[in-house]
């Protein structure tokens, strides 16, 4: 098969991949700005790709839950310090809710496929610590405009 066909047969075959893709950068891009937001996205890749390839090599699997906690560690540490490095290092405070929009929108969708598939007790765990991440949030956005209402 040649890379032309893989392309599009991983295009028809995963559409959801690419819109996800693309509200990951839409969001990240309002947030930190294109450069940065691929730029993360490029050491992410890396990060991962030396985890999941080394793991395999020595014996060692960095996979599931703490391997992919290290990792998202790692990713995160060298992005700040690449990020104060090059100056792009600057707070914004406008689009702050885009990350846990995503997220929401991403677990919405994870909680459809596995009803659909018909994990119920995974599904109904899996939306009890959402639906309690959710409330918190809420509690947490709620405070916050009524703090900025007071004043």
């Amino acid at each position: 098969m040649d890379l032309f066909e893989l392309f599009i047969s991983t295009i028809l075959l995963r559409p959801y991949v690419f819109v996800w893709l693309g509200l990951y950068f839409i969001a990240g891009g309002l947030q930190l700005g294109m450069k940065r937001i691929v730029v993360f996205t490029i050491l992410a890749y890396v990060i991962a790709f030396i985890s999941e390839y080394s793991s395999t090599r020595i014996g060692v699997p960095l996979s599931n839950f703490l391997g992919w906690f290290l990792v998202g560690i790692a990713i995160i540490y060298c992005f700040q310090k690449l990020d104060r490095n090059m100056g792009w290092s600057t707070e914004y405070a406008g689009n702050a809710l885009m990350g846990p929009a995503f997220y929401f929108i991403n677990m919405i969708f994870i909680l459809s496929v596995t009803f659909y598939i018909g994990e119920y007790l995974i599904g109904v765990i899996s939306l009890s610590i959402f639906s309690i991440l959710f409330y918190l949030t809420i509690l947490k956005v709620s405070r916050v405009i009524s703090i900025r209402t007071d004043t």
